[in-house]
């Protein structure tokens, strides 16, 4: 049903490559992706109660008919609240707040608590799950996207382009992650991946990616230069390519970012969703 390429061995199995099937072998199924919109940072380190939200959430999705469900960066345990951030062991204050040890709640990928409950959760329903939590591998951690479906355990992204906030425990990730499905092959980034002077954006369309897949806690002025709405329009239309993009909610930056360089599109939150909880939902197929 769904495999997820990376380009250099890891302890992941390694299907073929979306880069090595012809495009005209690439039919895929109609199917809806919904982009959850959600403020885990106002429950830092609350892990069941954003587990609990998101779930009703997610089932929200399902009823509606989705296939794809994405979470924002930070989803699980909260990315970072205004007093407090995640840091590695002995870390007690980070650029003027304070630290939570990291180890305390990372987890492995797979093989953690979170990859055992979403995979319950895509199998039961037949979806794919994305959530971002911090992942613990041997000696070091990441800020990590994990991927279930229909079949247990998918894939993992890790983020590569460190936000100061990262900084605080994080290794940066080195590879690319394309996420093949039915209804299409996604290439995942993690917020700052994002940035204006990324190459994953052609990287992606290298390796024949659809469209991209965006978990994020934007942390800027929703209303000023930089807001998600206004510079993921803009990179979209730049780069050619549909951006999907899952926000914390008190930035706003959830919707599909058409290719085009058009509107934002958002079927089920409202234009304007400063701090607003729920869903977006949108018909992919590529």
């Amino acid at each position: 049903q769904a495999s997820a390429w990376v380009p250099t061995p890891t302890s992941l199995p390694v299907p073929l490559s979306a880069a090595a099937v012809p495009t005209a072998e690439r039919a895929h199924e109609p199917g809806t992706i919904a982009l959850i919109q959600y403020d885990s940072d106002a429950y830092f380190g609350d892990y069941a109660h954003n587990r609990r939200s998101l779930t009703a959430l997610a089932e929200d999705a399902v009823a509606k008919g989705a296939k794809i469900i994405v979470t924002p960066e930070g989803s699980l345990y909260g990315y970072a609240s205004k007093d407090e951030l995640w840091c590695k062991p002995g870390m007690t204050e980070f650029k003027g707040r304070k630290c939570r040890d990291v180890s305390k709640i990372a987890e492995p990928v797979p093989g953690g608590k979170s990859v055992e409950y979403w995979a319950e959760f895509s199998r039961k329903h037949g979806v794919f799950v994305l959530f971002n939590l911090p992942e613990f591998d041997g000696t070091s951690f990441y800020n990590t996207m994990g991927v279930t479906g229909p079949t247990g355990f998918v894939a993992r992204y890790r983020k590569r382009a460190l936000y100061k906030t990262d900084l605080a425990y994080a290794t940066a990730g080195a590879e690319p992650t394309v996420l093949k499905t039915q209804y299409g092959c996604f290439g995942l980034m993690i917020c700052l991946d994002a940035n204006p002077q990324s190459s994953y954006f052609e990287e992606y369309k290298t390796l024949e990616a659809d469209a991209l897949i965006i978990a994020m806690d934007w942390d800027d002025d929703p209303s000023g230069h930089y807001a998600a709405k206004m510079k993921f329009r803009e990179w979209a239309l730049l780069h050619q390519t549909d951006i999907y993009a899952s926000d914390s909610a008190p930035w706003d930056g959830s919707g599909k970012y058409p290719a085009t360089g058009t509107e934002r599109q958002r079927d089920g939150l409202p234009p304007d969703a400063v701090g607003v909880q729920g869903v977006s939902l949108h018909p992919i197929q590529y």
